[in-house]
């Protein structure tokens, strides 16, 4: 898949890191002890390699993740870890995906165990009404999703519960904190019946937002325990389904 990311050629070093390690495991020679030193004890490759969790990579993409869309969160990732607050935790979400998709991937980046829940789109970006959004937006009033890198901020206790505030770090979404745009419960997964059918929920599988990130009503608090406080969160899509990216 050729996905979205905003930024520059998406990079591999992620499997060239998994490939040294490889390598390393071969040969325990000084030389090869002094080429593994060199690297910036910051790194989140270096942690990797610190605690002989060179599966990772291949661990977190094994359970169904989009590999080019896990090499560009890695690599955001290990360029500005000094913005991410809470490394714990990394969010990658898949809007190649149908609304009735578990299309959002909760990664433990310290066990690369990763929790697979339904994620909802903006009405505006699903035109045609199929669950697949394809047109995509930074626009005041579009009701349309963003796309790119988010940092997420604070919890708050909004009308609809619990929610998380998020950041833009793209230009694709550079205007989220500005628009509202945030992460709350929603109708969707098994919860979409309560609303299907009405003006407001056209979609069999899961009801769109107004732009935000609608997770389940019975997640959503763990959701929100595990991301709040700086962790990174990546909304990419396919590039050959994408219509537009407004922004």
């Amino acid at each position: 898949m050729q996905h979205f990311a905003f930024g520059a050629k998406t990079k591999t070093r992620a499997i060239f890191s998994v490939l040294l390690i490889s390598l390393l495991s071969l040969v325990t020679t000084p030389s090869h002890a002094e080429e593994l030193s060199e690297l910036s004890p910051d790194s989140l490759f270096s942690r990797i390699l610190a605690k002989n969790q060179h599966t990772l990579f291949e661990t977190v993409v094994a359970q169904g993740i989009e590999q080019s869309a896990v090499e560009a969160a890695f690599d955001y990732f290990d360029a500005h870890r000094s913005e991410i607050k809470n490394q714990k935790y990394m969010t990658l979400v898949d809007f190649s995906q149908h609304i009735s998709a578990k299309r959002m991937h909760l990664i433990n980046l310290e066990t690369g165990e990763v929790e697979h829940i339904e994620v909802a789109h903006a009405l505006n970006s699903d035109p045609e009404r199929t669950g697949f959004p394809v047109v995509f937006g930074n626009v005041f009033n579009s009701e349309k999703t963003a796309l790119g890198f988010f940092l997420t901020l604070h919890d708050y206790q909004g009308t609809l519960g619990r929610g998380l505030a998020l950041k833009g770090l793209s230009v694709t979404n550079s205007r989220t904190f500005q628009r509202k745009i945030v992460l709350h419960p929603w109708y969707v997964g098994s919860e979409h019946s309560k609303k299907y059918g009405s003006k407001e929920c056209p979609l069999k599988g899961g009801c769109p937002t107004m732009g935000c990130f609608g997770v389940p009503f019975a997640s959503s608090n763990a959701i929100i325990d595990k991301l709040k406080a700086g962790s990174l969160l990546y909304a990419f899509t396919d590039l050959s389904s994408m219509r537009s990216n407004d922004y």
